[in-house]
């Protein structure tokens, strides 16, 4: 549809876009059109839109207000007619309109300091121990602070002087502390949820944190260590996989692995060694090259193996791992670039993040601000009263709320009653025993959010004067669109009678030039030559018919011994027929790769008028040119048109 927009636009004004009369208070009126009236801006604006020193075909005003004038009587028309009125005219619409206005959705000065806050920590790498507190499952207020009391006991262990590593062995409820200590290493941004980024980058080294929270439940961090980034690795592996408890298979494995290391030593190139021998049947292909890491991924001891390699294409000796024998190959260490080149990636992470989230409540709230936002929700209780068990089966019926008419909420002039909500609550779903208080305000935040979302939606056109231009535009080229498909494209196609009655009365239009009637018969073997051209001059006196020369010609085998082709050529359509003398029974022989091409002029022919169905194309394009200026001239005489010309010799 947009491809067809377009020519629909180019076809009617030069892709000219359509605003809203700007409010200005000396803005006067340039056109009027019954009782439609355009501004002087308004064709302005579109006038300089469309003839710039880029354009090749540039109006003066006086013609581009002639093609403005039918753009726009064709756009009243079709609102007269309720073409914008159609269910599917509002769906297309609005389908283009939720496409464009998702840059308007985002506030970007919110999302740029993400990002900054993002690429700052993407720079810097924090180590950090952890202890955890877990919430129970379906946990209630009073279990928080449970939680809450158990972390500060816990961190007061430490302060007293115990070992951070000791008491997140014995307490804490990750269960890898258990083997590490609490110990996490190192880590840049997006690697952890974000509370807890926020506290390992606010929080000092050395420093054991106050409790905070997480969706896991309360921690309480030490920031070991903060350095440089280290940026990424891309490397190559071989890898022996082994059971590193049996000892049998430990050593087969290493002895396999030396092998390796020994062609390596030998000038074998690595990828060639990992194909081979490499059993990580995902890299091996590849000649044992691994995706980019960033720093962190991997235990501190082997990273630090890893990033002190050395120059690219240098190699490790074989080290046993927890999977089996491995050989790395640095391939290349890539350090964060600046803020512009990190941004793309930056941004694809962002968005995949949770804390995504939070960029959509702080533009809510901004949203919320500056529309006065005013909420009272004391008047939820009310609808407490009303629910009960059929909400947990999906039947609850609210329309017992038709007279719950308090406001819960306002935001601009709209007002949201109880009985809103109440809708609002029967559309979803809810395990059995949720509590009616906690299904009733978590349905009203979800409601109040949604619907500060659509009051921001339907106000963008008045803040954004660019789109609403092009909202116009879109609204005027699809309405013009389904009329002018109506009423000249599909029309010229359908209506064989008043095309044929065109053609008819425009004959001389459709003319053939002298065309020269040639057969060309395309021969593989030289030696047929002299028979073949016998052949086609019989054939183009009609001594014999394409059947019989065929026949005659290749007895054996006609596929492989000639092709023939039949046409009509006027001057310049053919560069071998053009350089013939055209004569009745004239013949020529060209050579064109390894084939010979025997050219036969079977007769010449006079110029005369073309068929219709030989010239349907441009009578078809031609009848839809007549058609539209016939409708142009009847919307002319059923509209008054009116133009200041005062007004049009100030036009800029």
């Amino acid at each position: 549809m947009k491809k067809l927009l377009i020519i629909l636009i180019s076809y009617c004004i030069a892709s000219v876009s359509i605003s809203y009369a700007q409010k200005e208070k000396k803005d006067k009126v340039l056109l009027t059109i019954d009782d439609h009236k355009i501004t002087k801006s308004e064709f302005e604006r579109i006038y300089r839109k469309n003839n710039t020193s880029t354009v090749y075909d540039n109006k003066t005003v006086e013609e581009y207000l002639e093609l403005f004038i039918n753009y726009k009587l064709k756009v009243i028309e079709a609102e007269s007619l309720g073409y914008d009125t159609n269910k599917s005219f509002i769906k297309e619409l609005n389908g283009y309109r939720e496409h464009l206005i998702k840059p308007y959705l985002e506030d970007n000065k919110i999302k740029e300091r993400y990002l900054r806050e993002a690429y700052d920590r993407t720079v810097t790498e924090v180590n950090v121990s952890h202890i955890l507190v877990r919430f129970p499952k379906n946990y209630k207020p009073e279990d928080t602070l449970e939680a809450y009391n158990k972390i500060n006991k816990i961190r007061e262990r430490i302060l007293a002087g115990e070992s951070f590593e000791d008491v997140a062995r014995e307490t804490s409820e990750d269960p890898s502390a258990k083997e590490n200590g609490g110990r996490l290493g190192w880590f840049t941004a997006f690697r952890m949820v974000y509370d807890f980024e926020n506290a390992s980058y606010n929080n000092p080294v050395g420093v054991v944190s106050e409790p905070f929270k997480t969706r896991y439940g309360y921690h309480i961090i030490r920031v070991n260590d903060k350095r440089p980034s280290r940026g990424m690795i891309k490397l190559a592996h071989i890898m022996i996989r082994v059971n590193r408890d049996n000892e049998e298979e430990v050593k087969k494995g290493e002895e396999k692995i030396n092998m390796c290391y020994e062609l390596l030593k030998e000038g074998t190139p690595f990828g060639e060694v990992a194909r081979k021998y490499s059993e990580d049947r995902g890299s091996a292909p590849n000649g044992g090259v691994l995706r980019w890491m960033r720093s962190g991924i991997v235990a501190d001891t082997l990273e630090n193996i890893l990033y002190n390699l050395g120059d690219s294409g240098s190699i490790s000796e074989p080290m046993l791992l927890d999977f089996g024998w491995h050989i790395f190959e640095l391939i290349k260490i890539q350090p964060v670039g600046t803020f512009e080149e990190e941004r793309p990636e930056l941004e694809k992470d962002l968005r995949r993040n949770p804390r995504y989230k939070l960029i959509e409540q702080e533009r809510i709230k901004n949203i919320k601000k500056e529309n006065n936002f005013v909420e009272y929700r004391n008047n939820l209780e009310n609808l407490v009263d009303i629910l009960d068990t059929t909400i947990y089966e999906g039947k609850w019926d609210y329309t017992i709320a038709d007279e719950l008419i308090e406001p819960l909420f306002k935001i601009g002039d709209r007002e949201y009653l109880q009985k809103d909500l109440a809708e609002y609550i029967s559309k979803g779903r809810y395990r059995k025993n949720m509590p009616f208080d906690v299904i009733v305000n978590t349905k009203y935040d979800e409601f109040v959010e949604a619907e500060v979302v659509n009051f921001e939606k339907s106000t963008l056109e008045d803040k954004y004067p660019e789109l609403r231009y092009l909202m116009q535009e879109y609204h005027d080229g699809i309405l013009l669109f389904n009329l002018t498909d109506s009423v000249i494209w599909s029309k010229a196609i359908k209506d064989t009678a008043g095309l044929e009655e065109f053609y008819n009365n425009n004959k001389s239009k459709y003319m053939w030039q002298e065309r020269a009637d040639v057969s060309i018969y395309i021969l593989e073997d030289s030696t047929l030559l002299e028979k073949a051209e016998k052949l086609a001059l019989m054939r183009a006196r009609k001594e014999i018919s394409k059947k019989d020369l065929l026949s005659e010609l290749c007895p054996e085998n006609i596929k492989k011994c000639v092709s023939i082709e039949d046409n009509k050529f006027e001057k310049g359509d053919n560069e071998l027929i053009d350089k013939m003398t055209w004569e009745e029974y004239n013949s020529e022989v060209f050579s064109k790769g390894n084939k010979i091409n025997l050219v036969v002029i079977n007769g010449v022919l006079e110029p005369g008028p073309k068929l219709l169905d030989e010239a349907r194309g441009l009578v078809t394009a031609d009848y839809q040119t007549y058609l539209d200026a016939e409708w142009i001239k009847a919307l002319r005489n059923k509209y008054n048109i009116e133009v200041d010309r005062k007004v049009l010799k100030k036009v800029k």
